[in-house]
């Protein structure tokens, strides 16, 4: 349950934080700002507040359609994402993996040795035979 609510809240900000929806939103609230901050009147305030009307209704239609058409695929990448992120970080804690095998031959075979004696996995043996 979670995990859904936070998908829900990535897929929510992904498309937030898009340029489609951010900028007509930054517009239309400068707009709203600079009718107040200038003191604008008549044509200039009916103007600003239209332009900022414009600007927020563009950008919240630009959310919902973002929201009802793509969700889908933000899901997906989102997905694929937190994987490959995942495979990364686990190819990572391999590369650091701390028993090296020392490179020459009786070494390396006394030191492999130690390491499947002292293992803790399950171990499978297969009889092989040389039978022709």
């Amino acid at each position: 349950m979670s995990d859904n609510k936070n998908m829900a809240k990535r897929v929510m900000a992904d498309i937030v934080s898009s340029p489609l929806v951010l900028m007509p939103f930054m517009v239309g609230s400068m707009a709203f700002a600079a009718r107040f901050a200038l003191g604008l009147k008549g044509a200039a305030a009916v103007g600003a507040v239209l332009i900022g009307l414009v600007g927020t209704l563009a950008s919240a239609g630009t959310f919902l359609t973002k929201f009802i058409l793509g969700r889908d695929d933000r899901i997906r990448k989102l997905v694929e994402a937190s994987r490959s992120k995942a495979k990364l970080d686990k190819r990572k804690a391999l590369d650091h993996f701390p028993p090296r095998l020392p490179m020459d031959g009786a070494a390396w075979e006394a030191k492999l040795n130690e390491l499947i004696a002292n293992s803790t996995h399950e171990k499978k043996v297969v009889e092989v035979s040389n039978e022709d």
